[in-house]
């Protein structure tokens, strides 16, 4: 089952103001290498906005955040609590839930956090 994220209007604005900056750079750069290493950054930032997803899958949580993938099995999360922080995170909201784990945790910003607790309690047994 997928949970896409919960995205906040400032947080698109500000990846919109950020690419477009960005990209206006690149095309206006005299340096033949700017478009390259101005785009990358842009392009990197772009699949974290629309690549932000979470997967329950049979045995484990499955996050992901563009180029980033986190697996967590149900029976290493210790607690799930709702959260609303500005902490780096793969969540794209300040509305997250925080996922504790036996080795740390991590937030994210599941568009239904009720459901999405709900469920994962009803995998992990709870």
């Amino acid at each position: 089952m997928r949970y896409l994220p919960k995205k906040d209007l400032w947080l698109t604005g500000l990846v919109a103001f950020i690419c477009g900056m960005v990209f206006l750079g690149a095309a206006t750069s005299n340096e033949p290498m700017a478009p390259l290493f101005s785009l990358i950054p842009g392009a990197l930032l772009i699949w974290i906005y629309y690549g932000t997803y979470y997967d329950l899958g049979e045995m484990s949580l499955v996050v992901r955040h563009g180029p980033f993938r986190w697996t967590v099995r149900y029976e290493d999360i210790t607690d799930l609590r709702l959260a609303r922080n500005l902490w780096s995170s793969a969540a794209l909201s300040i509305d997250r839930v925080h996922i504790l784990c036996r080795r740390g945790s991590i937030y994210i910003s599941p568009l239904d956090r009720e459901a999405f607790i709900a469920e994962v309690n009803k995998r992990r047994g709870k």
